[in-house]
């Protein structure tokens, strides 16, 4: 088996793109928060939505107790195989912003360490977790150095850890947040009920309920991110993290593509539609599409 066909580092390179890579569903500006979720787990492997819990079991074992361990406690890691245009690290980092972000239903408690221990099955869980702060700083630095070099690799904003100095990185930038969790679906569970909203009232809704209550960092850079890219005129926003997390409140993945077109409260359902016909077919768009490189320079513009 190649390096590149095994898991770990078929999962390494696929996250990578996605995640970091200019051309990925973000675009060129910094990674300023990372939903871990099943279905971004899913889209990263070019997987459908109604794969994702699948996704996100295939992700989960990939990991050994032993690497997990020296990874997480103390920062070590296997050095990339030659001619892989990857860290080495980063599926380590996003599975601990799966960690911060899992839903009650999965881990009752919650205490990092506990959850860390039932997600991967761990026979005891890890006291020490200092090497996910030194990952995330080397993380950052890896980005930075390609970025600078013309690299087509994202930067990473990382956020301030606070006073959790071990796991604080991932705490604050993982979207959902645990605790945006239950609130997301008391306060938005409606959106996520019948034909899609349109995304002005999602914003001012949103915007609404903000003010007055504690979120989460990645919370708020997500909503942000979202908001900020519509104002500036981007309407090619179905798969941004903010919306798929708003539309999957209180009810499982669907297949991508089946379940909504992006910014309408008129579009018919799947029920309404006609069969699919076996050519691919092109939602319609109001004015012309700007490019990816527009996008980010109206985003610049707004901020």
């Amino acid at each position: 088996m190649t390096a590149a066909a095994s898991p770990f580092w078929a999962h390494e390179m696929a996250l990578t793109r996605h995640y970091l890579g200019t051309e990925g569903p973000e675009g060129s500006l910094p990674l300023a928060f990372l939903d871990a979720s099943g279905r971004q787990i899913a889209r990263a492997l070019g997987r459908p939505d109604e794969q994702a819990d699948a996704a996100l079991e295939a992700f989960i074992r990939i990991f050994t107790p032993t690497r997990l361990v020296y990874a997480l406690r103390d920062g070590h890691v296997a050095p990339a195989p030659a001619g892989l245009p990857v860290m080495g690290w980063f599926s380590y980092l996003v599975l601990t912003c799966h960690v911060a972000s899992v839903s009650p239903n999965v881990a009752a408690s919650d205490r990092f360490r506990d959850r860390l221990q039932v997600r991967l099955g761990l026979d005891r869980g890890i006291s020490e977790l200092s090497g996910i702060a030194e990952l995330w700083k080397r993380a950052r630095d890896w980005c930075e150095f390609r970025h600078q070099s013309g690299q087509q690799i994202r930067q990473i904003a990382l956020p301030d850890p606070g006073t959790a100095t071990q796991i604080g990185h991932s705490l604050r930038i993982s979207f959902p947040a645990r605790s945006d969790l239950r609130r997301m679906e008391r306060l938005f569970g409606s959106l996520a009920i019948g034909r899609p909203p349109a995304p002005d009232r999602v914003v001012a809704l949103v915007r609404s309920e903000i003010a007055d209550r504690t979120w989460s960092q990645g919370f708020l850079r997500a909503f942000d991110d979202f908001s900020t890219r519509f104002r500036a005129g981007d309407r090619l926003l179905e798969d941004h993290p903010f919306w798929i997390a708003i539309r999957g409140l209180s009810k499982p993945p669907t297949a991508r593509g089946a379940q909504r077109v992006f910014g309408s409260d008129s579009m018919p359902t799947s029920m309404d539609r006609p069969p699919i016909s076996s050519k691919p077919t092109i939602p319609k768009r109001c004015g012309p599409c700007p490019s990816k490189r527009t996008r980010d320079a109206n985003r610049r513009r707004s901020t």
